[in-house]
């Protein structure tokens, strides 16, 4: 084998990836090797040494066996210790997915990637979070929110509108009602191609106000397929459906 590639996540480990470690275990069993493409997360770590690691550390063992790489480190404070998740990946970036993301994601320019995690159970995803991931990745389709923290920030500090060109799949299943809005309303985000959205029932309804906001009609325009995560079935009003006319040609009318 003369390429590898390894998009990999690691739960509940005692210390982080280094060249070294995966030198140990894995890379010295390919001798052919010539190209090694990499984007690895691991989750969970707790340090209990009072010598803490940090991402330069980590990334210093990359680079001295001449590989480009780059990633973040995320802390938070743990009742053990130390939690911190480590991600760390090669450059250029060859895959159509990035491994989950925090709110320490330190940016780029990722052609490649397609489909996008974003998962931070510590700190809040604000405007110019989402502004660095429409500008990392300008061509991802389907992005991936989960979230409970209301943003700090209120939407007329905002002074520019976000644009997700290509994106068209949208899920916001265990988020705060904050990055529902952030998404669907077009004085902030311009979402001209999103046609499948994954979303909690009455965060929609609070959102477009029962329906009837203009708001975020432009970004409900063109939706196609909604799946609703809080409820099984519901009676939707006309309202409903004049709000979201591309469901119209898949619906049922007996069901209305």
């Amino acid at each position: 084998m003369e390429t590898l590639s390894l998009s990999l996540r690691l739960y509940q480990r005692d210390t982080f990836i280094d060249y070294n470690y995966l030198e140990d275990i894995l890379l010295n069993h390919f001798i052919c090797l010539k190209n090694f493409h990499f984007d690895i997360v691991v989750d969970h770590v707790i340090i209990y040494d009072d010598i803490r690691p940090c991402f330069s550390d980590i990334q210093r063992t990359f680079i001295e066996k001449e590989s480009h790489v780059d990633g973040y480190l995320d802390c938070a404070n743990h009742p053990a210790g130390l939690w911190r998740q480590c991600h760390i990946y090669s450059l250029p970036f060859v895959f159509e997915y990035m491994q989950p993301i925090t709110n320490c994601f330190s940016g780029g320019l990722f052609r490649t990637v397609t489909v996008v995690w974003l998962k931070d159970l510590n700190n809040s995803f604000e405007h110019s979070f989402f502004m660095k991931i429409s500008q990392s990745f300008p061509f991802i389709r389907r992005l991936t929110i989960a979230n409970q923290l209301k943003q700090k920030q209120k939407t007329k500090d905002f002074l520019s509108v976000i644009k997700f060109s290509h994106l068209i799949e949208l899920r916001c299943e265990i988020v705060d009602l904050d990055y529902v809005e952030q998404f669907l309303s077009s004085l902030i985000t311009y979402l001209p191609n999103l046609t499948k959205l994954n979303v909690q029932y009455e965060h929609l309804v609070t959102i477009t106000e029962n329906f009837t906001s203009d708001i975020t009609r432009t970004n409900c325009a063109n939706l196609k397929s909604i799946n609703f995560t809080d409820v099984q079935a519901t009676v939707h009003s006309e309202d409903f459906y004049r709000y979201f006319p591309s469901l119209n040609s898949s619906i049922d009318k007996s069901q209305r």
